[in-house]
Order: C-alpha cells, then structure tokens, then sequence
C-alpha cells in the first residue's frame, strides 16, 4: 500500500479484497477478467505465472482498479497483462498518471518487458488523444478483446429483446425450438463434449482453439462459469460457455457439429444463455466481439452477422496498447515477434 498526495494505490490479497470486489461488482463495466478467481484460472491453465489485483483510492473510495496478470513469453522475457483494462470513473484521465507511476514500478520490480492492456471502457477519444502525448506507450497493437463488441441490456424484458432482434434471429429462436431442439445447463464432464464439436467447429471455420484441459480448468476453477449444450433427439448440436458476473454475461467460445444445421441450434443456445443472464440479474449481455464496422478485411467478419441477428447493439471501447520502459528492448522484442510471423505466415 502506497500514498501520492490524496491518492492510495493498494495490491489487493486474500484478506483484504472487500473494497476491491465492492467496486468491481458495481461498476457497470466489469467483466470475468476483473475478478481474482480469472487470475487463479490464468494460473493453474498455465497461461500466467502470477496475478496482481490493485486499485486506487482517494478520499478512501476506489476510483480505480484492474488485475495484471504476469506472463512469460520465453526464459527471459515476462510481460504483464491487464485484461478488460482498467476500471474507472468518467475523470479516469486525471487518474491516470497515478496508474502510470505505480505499474511502472511493479514493471521494474517484476522485471516484465511490457504491460498489455485492452478495455471494456467505452470509446473516449480525449483520452486516445492524451497517450498520444506520453512516452512509453505503444498504440498499434491489438490484443485479445477486440475494440468491438455486440451489446444487449438485460434490462429489458425477453418480449423486448426478442423484439428488437433481426426477424431472422428472431425466427431461428422460435421456429428450431418447436423443432424439438433442447437448450440444457451442462455439467463439467460435458467439457469433453464441448471440445468434440470445438474441433469440429475449428476445422470447419479456420480458427485455433485452446486445449482441452483450459477448458476443462476454465470450468473448474470459474464458479462464475457455465456450459450449455443443444441437442436434438440424442444429437449434440451446439455448446458454449458463458460467464456469469453481476454486470456482465459473456458468450464466451462456441462450438457446433455439421449435423442437422438446418436446426439453427446456435440460436436457441444463445437465447437461453441470454434468459440464463437475466435470471442471475446480469445487467448486459456481451457477444465479446464483432468485426470494425469500417474494416470489411476484419477477420470476425465471418461470426459477427451471427451475433448481430440478435440485435445490434455495436459498442466501441478504448483502443488497446502496451506500456514499455525500455524503448531499445521493446522495439527489438517486437522486431523478432514480426519476423518470425513473417516466416510462418510465408
């Protein structure tokens, strides 16, 4: 725990999370990687080595909070990550220098090469243009959670979001339904099912997925994690898993078989993922990511007229960067990582 002037940046662990948890609970722009158990997950898949949940306070409230998570890209090189960003109020500039100053020191003591971060805070052009301004920021990179994303409020009711759905969206929920496909919570062995139709699904539309033990890790060691599963007669059609937090319900990963496409079984998995979201009093649901509106060449073209059909609802977050202190080392780093990708790509 440290103070500058007014300001009270805290690393948060076990015995003392209630103020952090308080804030991220009710921020209205959390999602699972905010939460400590995303860190233990990160870990025990292998992914991290090491989580740090921090937050700043001034006049004893939180105004600020994030969890980086500590990862290795090689025997020498560890990096930081802070996924879904940070959190903040609306004068999250004003904070941020505050930010800078203290991941800069957790960046020296835990000798990492870089920090990621990427954002669930919605788009702020002053504040793209205020990093412009700073050293040791790098703007061109793109991580994990795309700068898009397909938003549905849950706090309206089922008759409101069916009806703002695409007739299409709206017809494939209804219509398969009466077809006698079958939306159901799973249970964790039902990972090995998930990941029979993951490979299939990845086969079918050109994309890498994880193995199967992240998965399986993801389903143990989130509580806040669901799979459902969609079958018709004894076929398994579809899965997903989803996560559940007081803000936010996720569509996660998707998977579907080729047989009996002609059900539509994805759209009945969604809608009832989106019903499990509102029973828990999510307030959002977030279909994590959709293609630039801009960008025809955006490789999420392909899913995203799928999610869209559920209502579009488009929103922008803070693009994302990284954070270096060495500018000679980063730069080098980023040399090799675009070269080997040029080999590999041909």
């Amino acid at each position: 725990m440290s103070k500058t002037n007014n300001f009270q940046f805290t690393i948060h662990q076990s015995q003392n999370l209630a103020a952090y948890l308080e804030y991220i609970d009710q921020h209205p722009h959390s999602g699972i990687w905010h939460y400590p158990e995303w860190g233990e997950f990160q870990i025990s898949s292998g992914k991290a080595i090491k989580n740090i949940l921090f937050s700043i306070k001034a006049s004893d409230q939180v105004i600020f909070a994030g969890n980086l998570l500590i990862q290795k890209k090689a025997r020498w090189i560890k990096y930081g990550y802070i996924p879904g960003g940070f959190l903040a109020g609306e004068k999250y500039t004003s904070y941020y220098p505050i930010f800078l100053q203290y991941v800069q020191e957790i960046m020296k003591k835990e000798k990492l090469l870089f920090i990621q971060i990427d954002s669930l805070l919605p788009n702020n052009t002053d504040f793209y243009q205020f990093l412009l301004t700073l050293p040791g920021h790098d703007l061109t990179v793109k991580l994990p959670i795309p700068q898009y994303s397909n938003i549905i409020s849950l706090d309206l009711t089922e008759d409101e979001i069916l009806k703002q759905m695409k007739p299409k969206g709206r017809y494939n929920i209804k219509k398969k339904k009466k077809k006698g496909v079958k939306v159901q919570v799973g249970k964790p062995q039902d990972v090995q099912s998930f990941y029979d139709l993951l490979q299939i699904t990845t086969s079918r539309d050109g994309f890498k997925g994880n193995t199967k033990f992240y998965y399986a890790e993801m389903i143990k060691k989130l509580p806040q994690s669901r799979i459902l599963i969609a079958t018709h007669e004894n076929d398994l059609l579809a899965a997903g898993i989803f996560t559940y937090t007081p803000q936010q319900a996720l569509y996660y990963y998707g998977a579907s078989s080729n047989h009996k496409r002609n059900l539509m079984a994805p759209y009945l998995l969604q809608w009832e993922a989106i019903k499990f979201g509102k029973s828990l009093g999510c307030k959002i649901y977030d279909f994590l990511g959709i293609a630039d509106p801009e960008n025809p060449e955006d490789s999420l073209q392909g899913v995203t007229e799928f999610k869209l059909k559920f209502g579009e609802n488009i929103t922008q977050f803070n693009p994302s960067y990284c954070i270096y202190n060495n500018k000679g080392l980063y730069s080098l780093y980023q040399f090799v990582i675009n070269f080997k990708y040029k080999i590999m790509t041909g």
